[in-house]
């Protein structure tokens, strides 16, 4: 039975977001004197922005400074450093013809991901846009569950979660709703199916089949 409900998750599920949220890092971690490996940076791309920057290595007493040097920079140019995923737009159309409610839930600050959705023009598909509050401590499952809300409360056995990072599955199976995982954004096969993905896509077009069951 096909859904009635598809929540998205945005950076590395709708958009590939890397090259403006790595300088973002970068900026940030510079900010208060600190260099760390980029590979350690990628691997925290998902995450809400002050557990990223816990997890390489700044100071609990530095995050504000590095919050705001973060936000000033993806604010004005890093938002817009990114690129919507070949294949993406065409999911969305056939889901909304398919009579799918759509939405985007991201651990991204809500004012960042409604610009990010906005300025791709993607905003003419998704009913309702959540993402984390200005103190950036609101987790997935939370952000999930008030994008549920804001929809009415779809029956769980018919909505879907799509997403990238094991944080995305966890925050389905905190709903009690199915959580698809996709290989293109940031997150390995392996990890979605060790977080507990219903099933893994490897392209938008599997994507559309798995949820439309064609």
């Amino acid at each position: 039975m096909a859904p009635l409900t598809v929540l998205f998750d945005l950076d590395g599920t709708l958009v590939d977001s890397e090259v403006g949220i790595l300088e973002g890092f970068r900026r940030a971690t510079r900010a208060i004197g600190l260099g760390p490996d980029e590979a350690a940076i990628r691997q925290w791309i998902g995450p809400p922005l002050e557990k990223s920057l816990l997890e390489v290595g700044v100071a609990r007493s530095d995050i504000p400074a590095a919050v705001a040097a973060y936000r000033q920079f993806y604010g004005a140019e890093g938002l817009y450093q990114a690129t919507v995923y070949d294949g993406i737009e065409g999911t969305l159309d056939a889901l909304r013809s398919a009579g799918v409610t759509l939405a985007v839930a991201t651990a991204k600050l809500v004012d960042f991901a409604e610009a990010v959705v906005a300025h791709f023009g993607l905003d003419r598909y998704f009913a309702v846009v959540r993402g984390a509050g200005l103190d950036g401590l609101v987790d997935k499952a939370h952000i999930v569950a008030n994008a549920l809300a804001d929809l009415g409360s779809p029956p769980a056995q018919r909505t879907v979660l799509v997403g990238d990072r094991r944080y995305d599955m966890a925050a389905a199976a905190a709903n009690g709703i199915r959580g698809v995982g996709v290989t293109w954004g940031y997150g390995s096969a392996q990890e979605l199916h060790d977080a507990g993905a219903a099933v893994v896509v490897d392209k938008p077009s599997s994507l559309l089949a798995e949820l439309l069951g064609s």
